[in-house]
């Protein structure tokens, strides 16, 4: 009986050194990353400005942001490329420590609104009349002073940034 047992626990004590032995290698071969984006972000009907708010007058420019309805329902883009008189920078260096510059310089720019809904996380949003949160005269206020609207061209993002990839195992 004494043998078995030590045979037995010989047998496992061998498995588990083999296994503990095991080395498993992999090697994965990807191309070259394009360098170059180009983001579309959403039209101000996807953004939740109300419906009625984004039909144009007989001039063809909605009363509510003084944009056409083209403009308001154009995405914008963000780009590494050239956008207007903008150019970005590509992505560069190492996908853990990488840098790229995003621009857009076509995008219009609607009026402030002061019926528009604010955004869910906002202070007061839900349980405040949006016209509340900002007066009319505000809004015309802060148009004025911003000069909104803003027509296509006239206005620009510009966004240097680092950014890594992480995985986990």
């Amino acid at each position: 009986m004494r043998r078995i047992f030590i045979a037995i626990a010989w047998v496992c004590f061998v498995a588990s050194t083999a296994a503990a032995q095991t080395k498993f290698a992999a090697t994965a071969l990807c191309g070259q990353p394009d360098t170059l984006h180009t983001l579309p972000i959403g039209d101000l009907r996807e953004s939740g400005m109300p419906s009625a708010d984004l039909q144009p007058d007989g001039s063809g420019l909605s009363p509510a942001t003084g944009l056409s309805l083209a403009d308001e329902t154009t995405p914008a883009h963000l780009t590494t490329r050239s956008s207007g008189a903008l150019t970005g920078q590509p992505v560069t260096g190492p996908i853990t420590s990488a840098f790229a510059t995003l621009v857009s310089n076509d995008f219009p720019v609607g009026k402030i609104d002061p019926n528009t809904p604010p955004s869910p996380d906002a202070p007061g949003a839900g349980t405040t009349a949006p016209d509340q949160l900002c007066s009319p005269s505000n809004a015309s206020l802060l148009n004025g002073l911003i000069g909104l609207p803003s027509p296509s061209g006239k206005n620009i993002f510009y966004a240097p940034g680092t950014f890594a990839v992480h995985t986990s195992a």
